[in-house]
């Protein structure tokens, strides 16, 4: 397993990201993990919805989830919802119109899609949550709530393993403090981009900047891993 170091988002012509690993050590106990590195924010605004299709194909991703790991994931997405409540936002899930895709990929898609092997589950601001197929309840749940909580808008990693937001798998369930980084500080802020309206390429309405989307993974080992977007 890598060092733990503290993380960078490191933003490039090649859209090539770059999530480091919980740091305890030098991130104290008790203080917010956000902002995070990068200049904008991207959230689904108070008082709305987000639906999800939780079992999404395509040409590239076409097995599916079978139904314990749709089921699985459905309880993952669930253990925010009372947090959720707080802001407004209700989640549901539908093939209908549905703004979060989820696909589901074999160890040798994964390793394709992500560039690691030790990569469990991913998100990116192009609304779509990529799960590994064959885990178990107890990890699937895991990654689910971890990977929808980057969806919610937490594009960081905690510094501390016992919030969910830790860049890789433990036994953590959501923390006070996962909870009151979406709440009391995330989305308090106007987001650059809300995720319900973002489609295709990213550019900045008040700069005319175009940027690449911000991709993040959840791992079996802690260390750093780069996905390129470009």
């Amino acid at each position: 397993m890598c060092p733990l170091t503290r993380r960078n988002l490191l933003l490039g012509s090649s859209g090539l990201f770059l999530f480091g690993c919980g740091d305890s050590e030098s991130y104290t106990a008790g203080k917010d993990y956000y902002p995070v590195t990068s200049q904008y924010i991207f959230h689904w605004g108070k008082n709305g919805s987000i639906v999800i299709d939780r079992d999404a194909t395509n040409a590239t991703y076409s097995i599916g989830g079978s139904t314990n790991e749709l089921s699985w994931f459905e309880t993952g997405v669930n253990a925010w919802a009372n947090t959720l409540n707080e802001i407004g936002i209700s989640v549901s899930f539908s093939t209908t119109s549905p703004d979060v895709k989820v696909y589901w990929l074999n160890s040798t898609q994964m390793l394709a899609r992500a560039g690691s092997s030790y990569v469990l589950g991913q998100a990116t601001t192009e609304k779509e949550i990529y799960m590994l197929k064959g885990e178990d309840q107890t990890t699937t749940t895991a990654v689910a709530t971890h990977e929808f909580g980057h969806m919610l808008g937490v594009w960081s990693h905690s510094f501390d393993i016992s919030d969910v937001m830790y860049p890789y798998l433990n036994s953590a369930s959501l923390s006070n403090r996962d909870k009151r980084t979406l709440v009391d500080f995330l989305y308090e802020l106007s987001p650059d981009f809300d995720l319900h309206d973002v489609a295709g390429p990213l550019v900045h309405s008040l700069t005319g900047i175009s940027i690449p989307h911000y991709v993040s993974s959840l791992t079996t080992n802690g260390c750093q891993i780069g996905t390129s977007k470009g």
